[in-house]
């Protein structure tokens, strides 16, 4: 199973656009959700994939799991 939440950020001198929000990543990085998009910029060198800290993970996990629960009540 792949993650949902993973850590995107662009390689040095590229500008990789956020498709969501249509702003560029910062040079940090960012936390998004996993997608393809983010698959094919990885693929072509545009993007180093990471993956958040397993605090972060977990905390996620919980969020999404509450919201499964809200949608079935």
């Amino acid at each position: 199973m792949k993650p949902s939440k993973i850590i995107v950020t662009p390689v040095a001198g590229k500008i990789v656009r956020d498709p969501l929000t249509m702003e560029p990543l910062p040079p940090e990085g960012r936390l998004v959700d996993n997608m393809s998009y983010w698959q094919r910029r990885a693929k072509d060198k545009d993007v180093i994939m990471t993956l958040p800290p397993k605090a972060m993970r977990e905390n996620v996990k919980n969020k999404e799991a509450k919201q499964a629960e809200t949608k079935q009540e």
